[in-house]
């Protein structure tokens, strides 16, 4: 088990979360997938709840937060370790992206904030303070992977380099797909690559399943449409999902073997 009890380095996806207009139906669906409990942060956190899975947090599901005229991003929003959330904010704006709500502290938990980077993806920034991430990931019910995809891979990856030292290998027979290796030496944290179908630009959310089939008919029997998959990769099993509010997720069981 991937059990994390120290703050997540600068640079990493260290958080997931879902603005939703309907909190109540989301964790409805997402509790019927994935068999999360849930913990209410209470009214301090208008009701924000924590999706736990051997009572560790994993993900968050909440309201659409303001400053963003409402609209919560169309998929589930990772935030980007950092150790100084105003610094970055304004990197952010310094290389190309835009602040969409700026740097602005969670009780104790911490300080966080929301941008676009240049090619439109949105992403969150948190500076930890209580509350450092996700406690649990890789395994069945965290997440498992975080990818971005746009038309134009070269300048994310100018961009994430530029703001959070980010480097990259690439793929053996992906022209446009890198790993994300960090602002350092270190695991790999993520990819960056072309565009994903017609999608626009977006990172997108891999939840880790035991049974990549079984979630998916589990979620398509709560409300979810399949949008791709279940087809196997050389990383593993594959699905693509909408769940009920018009959000993407992407769910992924080992490779056999």
């Amino acid at each position: 088990m991937t059990v994390r009890t120290t703050p997540w380095e600068p640079g990493t996806p260290c958080w997931y979360d879902l603005a939703t207009p309907d909190q109540a139906a989301s964790t409805q669906f997402y509790t019927a997938t994935f068999g999360w409990d849930l913990m209410d942060t209470g009214p301090d956190y208008g009701h924000y709840m924590f999706c736990l899975v051997d009572s560790k947090p994993v993900a968050g599901i909440g309201t659409a937060p303001e400053g963003t005229g409402g609209q919560a991003p169309p998929v589930w929003t990772v935030y980007l370790a950092v150790e100084d959330a105003d610094k970055t904010a304004a990197a952010i704006a310094g290389h190309g992206g835009t602040v969409l709500m700026p740097p602005m502290a969670i009780g104790d938990q911490g300080r966080m904030a929301l941008a676009t980077d240049p090619t439109g993806a949105t992403f969150g920034i948190w500076q930890a303070n209580q509350m450092f991430g996700a406690v649990l990931v890789n395994e069945p019910g965290g997440v498992v992977w975080n990818e971005h995809r746009s038309v134009d891979p070269h300048g994310a990856r100018d961009f994430y380099a530029s703001v959070f030292g980010y480097h990259y290998t690439q793929l053996p027979d992906e022209q446009s797909y890198t790993t994300v290796d960090g602002a350092g030496p270190g695991d790999t944290i993520g990819g960056i690559g072309g565009p994903d179908g017609d999608l626009p630009a977006h990172w997108m959310t891999y939840f880790s399943v035991t049974d990549t089939d079984r979630t998916a008919a589990r979620a398509a029997g709560a409300g979810a449409t399949l949008v791709a998959g279940p087809v196997d990769t050389p990383f593993g099993r594959m699905a693509t999902l909408r769940d009920p509010q018009g959000v993407l997720f992407k769910i992924g069981s080992a490779p056999a073997g």
